[in-house]
């Protein structure tokens, strides 16, 4: 399993060049004969940075998302020779709501709950804040709600037992429901998780695919991945 895995991990550069290509067979057919790449339409550095590593870290470093987005950055530039910062950031809002959705249907046979968990990610003030911050999060009044709505919709998976545990145990620690959920956001890949310096982050994706409960217990900081920043209304 650990070698199917390390073979579908892609390198930016190939998915660099998966892009070049689409661009190019795009543009030769419709504008130009001459060799057409990326850095030709896309807009030069800003403030915002680069735009194939602001793109790139927008996505889990797969074909399908860079390339989604990049066809909503050029369906945002129609009757345009080049794509303007505008069109990305209006690209960007539609990637992000869409692959969110997406992301319920991937892992719904083994996280059917996680739609009702990500509202407590909903308006964090910042992408990055400590493991703590995170768990407060996982407060009462959020338990409550995914309880009510798990029993509403008759969703019985992981997350549903763990807190029906805590529910009906008045011994159970809520610390155990707290990073089970952690562990959820984080192989969805959601978040991303350091133990150590808050700018060295472990992600699903790339790193290592699965934490534990324990190794959730040692997280300190937690990180919202860029993907999902406009659908859930956070702030960089």
């Amino acid at each position: 399993l650990q070698s199917l895995i390390y073979k579908l991990q892609w390198e930016e550069e190939d998915l660099k060049e998966i892009v070049d290509k689409r661009i190019q067979f795009l543009y030769q057919n419709k504008y130009t004969k001459d060799n057409v790449v990326f850095e030709d339409i896309f807009p030069a550095k800003n403030k915002k940075g680069d735009a194939w590593s602001y793109l790139i870290q927008r996505t889990f470093l797969r074909p399908r998302d860079i390339l989604q987005l990049v066809n909503y950055c050029l369906s945002n530039s129609v009757n345009k020779v080049s794509v303007d910062w505008g069109a990305i950031v209006n690209a960007e809002k539609e990637y992000s709501r869409d692959r969110l959705k997406a992301l319920y249907e991937e892992w719904y046979d083994i996280f059917p709950s996680l739609e009702y968990l990500v509202p407590i990610l909903l308006d964090i003030p910042n992408e990055q804040m400590s493991a703590d911050e995170l768990r407060e999060r996982i407060n009462d009044e959020a338990i409550i709600k995914i309880y009510q709505d798990l029993e509403k919709n008759n969703i019985k998976d992981s997350i549903f037992f763990s807190l029906q545990q805590y529910w009906e145990q008045d011994s159970s620690d809520i610390t155990d429901f707290r990073n089970e959920i952690i562990s959820c956001f984080y192989r969805t890949g959601l978040i991303g998780l350091s133990e150590d310096y808050p700018d060295s982050f472990d992600w699903s994706f790339k790193n290592v695919s699965y934490k534990s409960n324990m190794d959730c217990r040692k997280a300190k900081w937690a990180k919202v991945h860029k993907m999902f920043h406009h659908a859930l209304h956070i702030k960089e």
